[in-house]
């Protein structure tokens, strides 16, 4: 059995995990067919770390989930996704962290200097003494900054995008 982790697992992937794809936002039947086999992957892969791991995130990050689910894209009901974000709130496998007050200047600074959303930072920079490994598919995680704060960041699909 595998050693328990301590993960962040990015934004862009719970929503994923969560909003089926819908045939008639495709151009092509193709199209549909990978963001349908997007949707499992990352469904499963959601699953199995909350099975496995103890998952991390910022306060900051549960209210970025909910609204992503139910304001952006394809959205959820409301309800919906507040019902996940509570699970989030309540669930003992989900650690929820406090930004400190000095975290946002250095955020600030960070995404001046970088160009990377503020939002970003937000979320994994007062995690990376916490966890073990970072989970996303955001292109900004290849960034040296997150390396150079001894973050691993790892891409579970192998598709990079830009949030």
């Amino acid at each position: 059995m595998d050693k328990v982790k301590r993960v962040f697992i990015d934004t862009c992937i719970w929503s994923l995990a969560y909003k089926i794809p819908r045939k008639n936002r495709f151009k092509s039947e193709e199209e549909y067919k990978e963001a349908l086999e997007l949707y499992i992957k990352a469904s499963e892969f959601l699953k199995k770390n909350l099975e496995d791991n103890i998952i991390y995130m910022t306060y900051f990050q549960v209210m970025e989930i909910f609204h992503v689910l139910g304001f952006r894209g394809t959205k959820l009901q409301l309800k919906i996704a507040k019902s996940i974000t509570d699970y989030i709130l309540k669930s003992p496998r989900i650690v929820k962290v406090e930004i400190p007050p000095t975290i946002y200047k250095k955020c600030l600074e960070l995404s001046a200097e970088t160009g990377i959303h503020i939002w970003d930072f937000l979320c994994i920079l007062p995690l990376k003494d916490l966890i073990d490994k970072a989970y996303s598919m955001d292109k900004h995680f290849q960034h040296k900054v997150f390396k150079e704060f001894g973050i691993h960041v790892e891409n579970p699909f192998g598709i990079w995008i830009t949030t």
